[in-house]
């Protein structure tokens, strides 16, 4: 399971960040934090054949009580946008593989990018 920046750079040549689904702007961006985790299929070029959600997202932190009742609810929205980011990253050639990767988002660095 891949679960940090470095790791992301030793196998990946592109890696572009999702995007923040505008449904959750403002909400989720700032109240929670979710965690995922996606299974990458890569062809021998590099390219993404396959991203498949393992185990997806889910609010593991609300930082506004307001909104205390989200936590450990799916948040189908981040899943979409992850996948269709993941779908664009480039991996370096070499043998086709299989790479599993742990995301979470969040307003907090340490909740965020591959952590």
């Amino acid at each position: 399971m891949v679960k940090s920046r470095a790791e992301i750079k030793q196998i990946f040549a592109y890696s572009p960040y999702s995007a923040v689904p505008s449904e959750l702007e403002g909400y989720a961006g700032s109240q929670m934090a979710a965690t995922g985790a996606y299974r990458m299929s890569v062809d021998a070029q590099g390219k993404l054949i396959q991203v498949t959600i393992l185990k997806g997202f889910t609010a593991t932190a609300v930082y506004d009580e307001r909104f205390s009742g989200v936590k450990g609810d799916a948040v189908p929205a981040l899943d979409k946008v992850m996948v269709q980011a993941l779908m664009r990253w480039r991996a370096k050639p070499g043998p086709a593989c299989v790479v599993d990767i742990y995301w979470s988002f969040g307003p907090r660095p340490e909740v965020n990018y591959g952590k």
